[in-house]
């Protein structure tokens, strides 16, 4: 039901989890809470890596608030509704994402979310209403790698262990003859 992997982008790591939420979801039932439950696992996870570019792509089977922890990450933790974002889709804003048969309205409950370093880079989204998929039509983006925010570690060197084993020796061997 869900994966997280990594991937390398001209030297920053994009964390990317993919979520296929209980179908139902309806707010109150408990594929909804089964739904939001691997969500807070996720946000969980991402939150125990390193700072950077992370996005969840879902596929909730509700609406966002049917699920708190969606709700939470929105309102309260800087995270982005990529295809509710008409700085990145324009007039495709809130389109629908999914149609059960030809009688059935269009829903959105396909969703891409974004977080602060990521949501600077995203330059466009779009639903893909010609990918031949019966169902679920993606929600694709272009990316501009290069402006993903990123948060270098400084790497140093450890210092050599028998350097300092010989730096106590000679302390202690000094202390020793002066007393």
């Amino acid at each position: 039901r869900c994966i997280i992997y990594c991937t390398d982008l001209e030297g920053c790591t994009l964390t990317c989890a993919v979520l296929y939420g209980w179908t139902g979801g309806r707010k109150g039932t408990a594929d909804a809470c089964r739904t939001d439950d691997l969500c807070a696992i996720i946000v969980d996870q991402l939150e125990r890596l390193p700072p950077g570019p992370k996005i969840i792509a879902a596929d909730l089977n509700g609406t966002t608030e049917t699920f708190p922890t969606v709700d939470n990450l929105i309102a309260n933790e800087g995270w982005t509704d990529v295809g509710l974002s008409a700085h990145i889709c324009g007039d495709q804003a809130g389109a629908p994402t999914c149609q059960n048969n030809d009688n059935a309205r269009e829903t959105r409950i396909d969703f891409l979310f974004s977080n602060w370093a990521m949501t600077p880079a995203i330059i466009r989204g779009a639903v893909d209403n010609c990918s031949g998929l019966p169902t679920h039509r993606p929600l694709t983006i272009d990316v501009m790698v290069h402006q993903l925010i990123k948060r270098n570690r400084k790497l140093q060197k450890p210092t050599n262990f028998a350097d300092l084993l010989e730096e106590k020796v000679q302390s202690e061997f000094q202390a020793k003859k002066d007393s």
